[in-house]
């Protein structure tokens, strides 16, 4: 606000000494000439000054309704209210930026130029007391409180827990143009010269409106460079200029000369010359540079030149829904793979692919043979030692780890389908293959050398999809139907090998019998199980032998044979000792051959995703030479 204050006193004057110094030249009882009058008046005025504008120090930063901040601050004078808590700052008021259009959000502890008028608080200009630093707070903090006291303190509320200063300190576009021209970016020191106008932000952006008179005294050119940077230089930037030479990085100059000549080597017609230019042009520079029509009527891009239009990269792709309309008096064409597919395709017995279908598919199909042949391994790893006509060592976690085992095994398969989906090539460049190549190639995946002989053509592949696909159609049905009927007597005899409550006994008997009963009927065959016969005639001796004992009411227990315990075998002996069989594995045949379905499952979909895949990239770019058709290629 504004206020009143003494005079300044001089170097090493006290304050009485200066209001006797102010009071000199007395005019008692002398006549007092215009002279005297003057330098009288000229004392008494300078023992006041009037400020009009008066130091701020940002004590909080204010959100509106809906905690949005425009910029509001809750501050304190660093002279009038010196030492004022900090809610009596806040019931002064918020203080308003000066310009709604322009508004730098200031920090806790910086100092900004207060005043005051038509009851308002009004604040601009954060005072800087190091111009070499674009950030000041650590500089400035505390200035109007000498208190010490902590109700007294700046406020440093949630943004201390997000806001960092990362400024280099380098203001504007950073000094890469002086003394050695082949310097590109990166320069250390700031390029702010005489004339200079810069919007400099906290955050290694800035605009600066510059000219390129320090190169070229005098000279009418006038530059806009607006920009965005890490501390490490990666950043993106917008240059315009009048009358310079933009200094390009050098990868752009590379890039320019390397379109000075044609894939064959001979010598471009109108070259990109990315040196030398000095007429107005504009440069963007990023990492990625997008631009989007948004309008659904009217939404256009439009590239006109007088002279060359020159588009280069790694990839160019351009794809419309309707129509691509090229018109012009010559039409040069020199792309060497296009050629060489055309003049392949002519010769005959080839098949068009993506390139690297051939080449990185081998290891590809080597990697899916060793996921498959790893599940496999896994598998018969787990499996334990019984020997027909032996009896292993019960082992009631067997199935409980070999569940978890092939679990992990299973992890390799989703790899194999990422190989057979053949999404690792890109379908932007294209080769030509022979079927033995790619016989070659592929015949680790089980099956697809027999699909590949049969090919001759790409036509052949086209319509060879069918086929597969009605075959892969029927084989999927059977063995889903096999592993459905399988699946009872699997499950049952692992709930009885791991399943420490599950009883074993004459129900259980029962019961297994009946499943296997009903698991032939559905169309099963115990004779392709490993000894699954073996567990049905054993299971109907154990029932007989149960349903001919003695039941002795004094054991508990019944008896064999003749009814003596001493020369007999009991009933619970003989189901017990089946039960251990069970645990130890004997009669694993089951899940055995749903593990063996779902491998040859799994062989089958790949053998049949493959097909399709290789079929589709193989119409795809039938399409594509159909499209090509109406340029001249000899």
């Amino acid at each position: 606000m504004a206020y009143f204050d003494e005079a300044g006193i001089k170097t090493q004057e006290t304050k009485e000494q200066n209001n006797i110094r102010l009071e000199d030249n007395s005019t008692s009882n002398d006549i007092v000439d215009e002279s005297l009058l003057r330098q009288k008046l000229k004392n008494l005025v300078q023992k006041e000054f009037f400020h009009q504008l008066e130091p701020v120090e940002v004590l909080e930063i204010v959100s509106d309704q809906n905690k949005n901040k425009f910029g509001k601050i809750i501050g304190r004078y660093v002279y009038s209210e010196h030492n004022q808590p900090l809610n009596d700052c806040r019931e002064s008021g918020a203080f308003i930026p000066l310009q709604s259009n322009i508004i730098q959000m200031p920090l806790p502890g910086e100092v900004v130029i207060g005043f005051e008028f038509d009851g308002n608080r009004y604040y601009f200009s954060a005072i800087n007391p190091t111009p070499a630093d674009v950030n000041n707070l650590d500089e400035l903090k505390g200035l109007s409180n000498t208190t010490g006291q902590e109700e007294y303190k700046t406020k440093f509320f949630e943004q201390s827990s997000y806001y960092a200063d990362n400024s280099d300190n380098v203001k504007g576009r950073k000094d890469n143009r002086e003394e050695n021209t082949t310097k590109r970016r990166g320069g250390k020191n700031s390029s702010f010269d005489l004339g200079d106008t810069l919007i400099q932000g906290r955050h290694n952006n800035f605009v600066h409106l510059s000219s390129d008179q320090r190169k070229n005294p005098k000279s009418d050119s006038g530059n806009i460079t607006i920009g965005a940077y890490r501390k490490n230089d990666k950043g993106s930037s917008i240059e315009i200029t009048t009358r310079e030479e933009i200094l390009y990085p050098q990868k752009v100059i590379q890039l320019g000369e390397d379109m000075k000549f044609d894939t064959f080597g001979n010598t471009t017609k109108e070259p990109f010359i990315a040196e030398g230019f000095t007429e107005p042009s504009i440069f963007l520079n990023s990492d990625r540079i997008v631009l989007f029509a948004a309008g659904e009527e009217q939404g256009d891009i439009a590239i006109f030149a007088n002279n060359n239009v020159h588009i280069k990269g790694k990839s160019v792709q351009i794809r419309n829904a309707e129509v691509v309309d090229v018109n012009s008096k010559q039409f040069v064409q020199n792309v060497e793979n296009v050629y060489r597919i055309t003049q392949d395709v002519k010769a005959g017995n080839v098949i068009i692919l993506p390139e690297g279908v051939v080449e990185e598919g081998a290891d590809k199909a080597q990697e899916y043979r060793k996921n498959i042949n790893k599940l496999i391994n896994k598998i018969n790893s787990l499996i334990p030692a019984a020997i027909p006509g032996t009896r292993a060592t019960p082992n009631p976690l067997w199935f409980k780890n070999i569940r978890d085992g092939i679990k992990e095994a299973r992890e390799a398969l989703e790899q194999n389908k990422l190989i057979t989906s053949l999404k690792w090539l890109d379908f932007k460049k294209w080769k030509t293959y022979t079927i033995e190549e790619l016989k070659e190639a592929w015949s680790p995946v089980p099956g697809m050398a027999e699909i590949i002989s049969q090919l001759s053509n790409l036509q052949s592949l086209i319509e060879d999809v069918e086929r597969v696909q009605e075959e892969y159609n029927v084989i999927k049905s059977d063995i889903e139907n096999t592993r459905a009927i399988l699946s009872a007597p699997k499950d049952y005899i692992a709930e009885i090998a791991y399943g420490s409550a599950v009883t074993f006994g004459g129900k259980e008997i029962v019961s297994l019998t009946d499943i296997l009963n009903k698991y032939e009927d559905d169309g099963g065959k115990l004779s392709e199980v490993e000894n699954g016969e073996e567990l049905k005639e054993r299971l109907q001796s154990v029932n007989q032998e149960i349903e001919q004992g003695v039941f002795d009411e004094a054991t508990e227990e019944r008896i064999f044979g003749d009814g003596d315990p001493n020369s007999s075998t009991t009933a619970n002996s003989l189901v017990g000792k089946l039960k251990s069989d069970i645990q130890s594995g004997l009669y694993n045949g089951f899940m055995m051959q749903d593990l063996d379905l779902e491998i040859k499952l799994e062989t089958e979909t790949a053998k049949k995703d493959l097909t399709v895949m290789l079929s589709e990239a193989s119409k795809q770019n039938q399409e594509i030479q159909e499209e090509l058709k109406w340029t001249k290629i000899n």
